[in-house]
């Protein structure tokens, strides 16, 4: 993979919002328009050919230079499963329309369509660190970005500010952080890894124009399965839960919810 390129931390810099900050210090985006953007990308050449983020840029301004790395990462999303975490994509306005126009259609064609929505529990909380760097070993992303990811999530600090008082800084070892630029984008990767292992125990409906659908779609966390039959629901979510299980996750009974549509009607 070919080094940090100045045009890659213009872009990241370009689209950043002149009134936002990437750190604690509170200050802003403009003073990296244009003066200092130069000096910043020789900076982040060094973190970049060595391989570590220094333990400064670990609690302070560090969002230019996650946001370039993550970016390779975000290819390897399947963006008609995972709709979350994607910048520049309405994903919830997407999926919701896509889940609404099949119960529709199969309600208005009298046809068979099985419905689970699934929550995972503390989704964001729990997700393992080794299950991101499998992910991404996966997916084949160039080492250099792996290693770099790596050693962030090594020593991944975080603390606690309400009012006058902040607690002192605690490592993280399991679970992200939903303020971070790149953990979001991670945790979307590795939840289509786990979607995209479990579809093929089923096919997804057609819809009317005789499209197949995928069986299962993901908003972040919250996973909808879609099947003509309710024998194909069970054996996808006997499938996910066995991958759940693995990824030493779990499902949220009591936020997860059920339904069939039979002949136009939904069975009471």
């Amino acid at each position: 993979m070919s080094e940090l390129q100045l045009k890659e931390v213009r872009e990241v810099v370009r689209k950043a919002r002149a009134s936002s900050a990437p750190g604690p210090s509170g200050t802003s985006y403009k003073v990296y328009c244009p003066k200092l953007l130069l000096r910043l990308w020789y900076i982040l050449r060094v973190f970049w050919r060595r391989g570590r983020i220094p333990d400064q840029w670990r609690v302070a301004e560090r969002r230019c230079f996650q946001t370039a790395v993550y970016l390779p990462g975000r290819e390897h999303l399947d963006t008609s499963v995972q709709k979350g975490g994607i910048s520049g994509m309405p994903g919830c306005l997407e999926h919701t329309g896509v889940v609404t126009q099949l119960i529709r259609e199969a309600r208005e064609n009298k046809g068979n369509l099985s419905v689970l929505w699934l929550d995972l529990e503390n989704a964001f909380g729990s997700i393992p660190h080794k299950l991101v760097q499998f992910t991404l070993t996966k997916h084949h992303v160039p080492s250099r970005c792996r290693d770099l990811i790596a050693d962030y999530y090594s020593n991944f600090r975080m603390r606690v500010s309400s009012g006058a008082i902040t607690s002192s800084w605690h490592k993280v070892e399991i679970g992200i952080i939903t303020g971070c630029t790149i953990s979001v984008t991670l945790f979307s990767l590795a939840m289509n890894m786990l979607t995209k292992s479990a579809e093929p125990e089923c096919r997804g409906p057609r819809t009317n124009s005789g499209q197949r659908q995928p069986p299962i779609r993901a908003f972040m966390d919250d996973l909808t399965v879609m099947t003509e039959s309710v024998p194909g629901c069970r054996w996808i979510l006997k499938g996910l839960e066995e991958l759940v299980e693995w990824a030493r996750m779990r499902f949220k009974p009591a936020k997860s919810r059920s339904m069939v549509e039979g002949g136009g009607q939904v069975p009471v």
